[in-house]
């Protein structure tokens, strides 16, 4: 049985990770699978030409928030696409959506696909701040009912720091950690250093705080 979600992902040359996408809607099952492709120059929109496809310029923002308004189901489900879903998560969603938690926002445990040591570190830190200050970004997914998504003006149509823009909206009491984990790439921080890419988004967050 389908649920009444509606799976929304965006995307940005991401046709090496199109059989992620794949295998998170097989295994999800929504009613209603959104892609918000960022003008992409590979053959992502090719590969996924069988889907709902949203054309927009790259903004993880825009893209959200685009894929957002062409929804029609009941559940939002943002999931980025190199975040791999797993049978732990089908049945946290379940849960969450049949106890009707129509004004709290469900988020996932982080791990990388990697054994590297700085990926083991980095996801206890995201998995730490979750639990502590209530700030989860968008690797950790984010469900959602479409009526509360609406009240709090759902996401900001920026370039960056969409995540955690949206969470600062959310009372803490409203945020539901599940149980489980989901699995995101570690490529980001291999391609381009872990330090740097650590002391990025860390100056991202401050500066976002900050403006």
């Amino acid at each position: 049985m389908k649920l009444d979600i509606s799976l929304i992902t965006p995307t940005y040359n991401e046709q090496k990770n199109v059989h992620i996408i794949t295998e998170n809607i097989n295994l999800l099952k929504p009613k209603e699978v959104i892609i918000v492709d960022g003008n992409s120059t590979d053959n992502t929109r090719k590969l996924l030409k069988n889907l709902k496809i949203i054309k927009t310029k790259a903004s993880r923002g825009t893209q959200l928030k685009k894929g957002a308004k062409h929804s029609k189901q009941e559940w939002l489900f943002f999931i980025h696409a190199d975040t791999k879903l797993h049978i732990e998560n089908i049945k946290d969603i379940k849960y969450f959506i049949n106890k009707e938690n129509i004004h709290k926002v469900g988020f996932f445990h982080l791990k990388f696909n990697s054994s590297s040591i700085f990926a083991y570190f980095i996801s206890k830190w995201a998995n730490f701040r979750s639990r502590v200050f209530n700030m989860p970004f968008g690797d950790q997914c984010l469900l959602i009912n479409r009526l509360y998504y609406g009240s709090i003006g759902g996401y900001e149509e920026i370039d960056k720091m969409e995540d955690m823009e949206i969470m600062l909206k959310i009372p803490n009491k409203n945020k539901f950690f599940f149980k489980s984990y989901i699995e995101t790439s570690f490529n980001k921080y291999k391609n381009n250093g872990i330090l740097t890419q650590s002391f990025k988004n860390i100056f991202n967050q401050i500066f976002f705080l900050l403006r």
